[in-house]
């Protein structure tokens, strides 16, 4: 991923999440959303998440084949990735 960062559109310095940072961002999002979301089920969101990446799904393909609120949730989540 570093030697790729910009074909993948991050910045130079990417920082790799792992599981703990990413249920940081998740509630971190959940808490500054105007969506509604469980914080319950944080780890439900992160696996579904993670299924897309591994999947290659994009956020824009999520929306079309899953929960609104929880594709809503991933393109955010990317979002802040690429900030990072």
């Amino acid at each position: 991923m570093r030697l790729e960062h910009k074909s993948l559109g991050y910045k130079t310095g990417i920082t790799l999440f792992d599981e703990q940072d990413k249920h940081a961002l998740l509630k971190n999002i959940i808490s500054h959303s105007v969506n509604t979301y469980d914080a319950d089920l944080i780890d439900q969101y992160a696996g579904q998440i993670g299924q897309w990446k591994n999947a290659f799904v994009t956020p824009e393909q999520a929306a079309h084949t899953a929960s609104a609120n929880v594709a809503s949730l991933y393109a955010d989540y990317n979002r802040c990735l690429k900030s990072y």
